[in-house]
């Protein structure tokens, strides 16, 4: 099972848990989003209306830098309250948040507990997944840079602009560019070629 599946299956749970649980879901805080963290409000029918704003004031509380809380929005005239804990990885940076919504005041210290525990296991999960991916960028990085250094080791002046060319291909491809180019920089000049 992969660390998206299991976390939505997580956020279901949530919503059958915690009593009057109605909205559940998560927020990156990262730029390029966290892979495998499902993003997409789990609700229950209903609550739609709701989890607009409810998103909104928890992305500006989250991105406030502020820790775990409650929070209330009004919506259409029901004030919804909001529980949310930080998703950290393992240097403790905070990546994102997990909540809570349900159209009601207070929660229990057994409902915290719980959102407490998910937002752990979300955290080692995600930190799992992030160091697998490293691992698997560091394999792919190691196996270009030893290409190259072999080719570009037995390459002789007969040869060197086909060489220039191919590790250009190998490096777009790796980085997945449209566009590859070797420029030449002729600082006497001030030339860039």
């Amino acid at each position: 099972m992969n660390t998206g599946q299991d976390t939505r299956l997580v956020g279901e749970t949530l919503l059958k848990v915690i009593p009057g649980a109605q909205i559940v879901s998560t927020i990156s805080l990262v730029f390029q989003g966290i892979e495998g963290l499902f993003t997409e409000p789990i609700c229950l029918d209903g609550a739609d209306a709701a989890v607009e704003p409810i998103m909104t004031v928890t992305e500006a509380h989250a991105r406030a830098g502020l820790e775990s809380d409650e929070l209330h929005v009004d919506v259409e005239g029901t004030t919804w309250s909001i529980l949310v804990y930080p998703i950290s990885v393992r240097d403790g940076d905070v990546v994102g948040v997990l909540f809570v919504a349900k159209p009601s005041h207070g929660w229990l210290d057994h409902d915290r507990a719980l959102l407490q525990s998910f937002s752990s296991m979300f955290s080692y999960r995600i930190s799992q997944a992030m160091r697998e991916s490293q691992m698997v960028l560091q394999r792919r990085l190691d196996s270009l840079v030893s290409r190259v250094a072999e080719r570009l080791m037995s390459t002789s002046s007969q040869n060197r602009q086909q060489a220039f060319d191919w590790t250009c291909e190998e490096l777009a491809g790796f980085l997945e560019a449209d566009v590859a180019f070797i420029r030449s920089n002729d600082l006497e000049r001030g030339l860039s070629v």
